[in-house]
């Protein structure tokens, strides 16, 4: 993934396979070895392969999505106004790509290794485009699941900050053998400046959600960042669904793993997007274009 500014970088394109997920023919030989100098990486590559063996089975509708230019994209989820209105400021933008940049860095000095799959962040083209939506929408309420590093968490909680108010409810099962994880918190890149607006969960997101819906019924955003397989997915985009707000906004990274985004736009109302990158989305109410 690139690490420059998102107005000079080439356009950065996911891989043809699941997108952070093994696939079945990785070199047995390499995870082998690798399994015997970091032996916390194993849950994480079992969760993984299973992840990746659910989502080929549940492909299919995926395959043939038109994937949206960023422009496109973000009018199809904002009513249509212009993602060019809602610019990152340059303090903030050289925040988070020095931030993006300590994170591939922490993930190539921990822990060179196959299992660990490469750094979990959102690449720049992706937060430029979430930093957008947060800032056009307003949320008063926003919900996400996943948080490892926190960039994602940094990009909302600076676009939050931005608007003049708001809050994020992170919820987060912290990766056991995570790399730049060890020694540190779930969004550890977060400052302290920002921290009075967020709130984290800690725990699995199918025990944290249900509970934290009790007491936000209406929240106006939500992002799915966690476990990238079809049953998590399924499961988030089904509870968190029905509770939007008339005209609030799903979002998910790597979107185009499964059919879970389309399967849940069909059964609940709403267009399924998606971006040319790595997010997807599904606009309620009079917020959706299309």
């Amino acid at each position: 993934m690139s690490t420059r500014a998102p107005g000079n970088a080439p356009r950065v394109e996911p891989p043809e396979e699941t997108v952070g997920l093994l696939p079945d023919n990785y070199p047995r030989s390499a995870l082998a070895l690798t399994a015997l100098r970091h032996p916390l990486s194993i849950p994480r590559f079992l969760s993984s392969r299973l992840a990746y063996r659910s989502n080929l089975r549940h492909s299919r509708g995926i395959a043939g999505v038109r994937l949206e230019p960023p422009d496109e994209f973000f009018r199809s989820l904002t009513g249509g106004k212009e993602l060019s209105s809602f610019p990152v400021q340059t303090p903030v933008l050289e925040g988070l790509v020095m931030t993006f940049r300590r994170i591939g860095e922490e993930y190539s000095r921990r822990w060179n290794s196959p299992l660990a799959q490469g750094s979990s962040a959102l690449d720049l083209n992706d937060a430029r485009v979430l930093y957008a939506l947060v800032r056009a929408r307003t949320p008063r309420t926003v919900i996400e699941t996943g948080v490892s590093d926190g960039f994602s968490s940094l990009v909302i909680l600076e676009a939050l900050e931005e608007n003049g108010g708001g809050t994020l409810h992170s919820i987060d099962l912290p990766e056991i053998g995570a790399p730049s994880l060890i020694g540190r918190a779930p969004g550890w890149v977060v400052p302290e400046r920002l921290r009075p607006r967020w709130r984290l969960h800690l725990g699995p997101s199918r025990r944290v959600l249900p509970k934290l819906l009790r007491e936000i019924p209406r929240p106006e955003m939500f992002l799915h960042d966690s476990e990238h397989s079809y049953t998590n997915m399924r499961f988030e985009f089904s509870s968190v669904l029905p509770r939007l707000g008339a005209s609030g906004l799903l979002l998910s990274d790597d979107a185009r793993s499964n059919d879970a985004l389309i399967e849940a736009a069909q059964e609940h109302g709403g267009r399924a997007s998606f971006c040319e990158g790595r997010l997807g989305g599904i606009a309620r109410g009079s917020a959706a274009v299309g």
